[in-house]
């Protein structure tokens, strides 16, 4: 269920980011992303794996800034990452190994899922 869920919404989320990239910004953007990453996180959560799940749900915090004009740009190759990383993890879920989630992007999604201040 989780691989399946990795990998539905990581089409979505990947699609998403290439708009972006490609200069779109439409006002949706953040609900789709946040959407996606809720879903997955729940699977996770549903599956036992709470570290996972934590780590999806700061993406699910951080895509409410993705249009953000000084958050944007950053985020979008953070999502980037993140979703190389999730598919990494579908492979190996898939396979029955246990995956080691990437520290620093770990670090990343947690820093950037803290509300901003207004100097930021």
């Amino acid at each position: 269920m989780l691989v399946l869920s990795i990998r539905s919404n990581a089409r979505e989320i990947n699609q998403v980011l290439e708009q972006l990239n490609g200069g779109a910004r439409e006002k949706t953007y953040p609900h789709t992303l946040t959407r996606c990453f809720r879903t997955i996180e729940h699977d996770a959560r549903v599956v036992g794996l709470d570290r996972l799940a934590d780590v999806v749900a700061s993406a699910k915090e951080a895509s409410a800034r993705v249009l953000d004009p000084k958050a944007g740009p950053e985020l979008v190759e953070l999502f980037s990452q993140t979703m190389g990383e999730l598919s990494r993890v579908a492979d190996d879920v898939e396979q029955g190994r246990r995956h080691e989630l990437d520290r620093s992007i770990v670090e990343q999604l947690r820093r950037a899922s803290r509300p901003r201040t207004i100097d930021e």
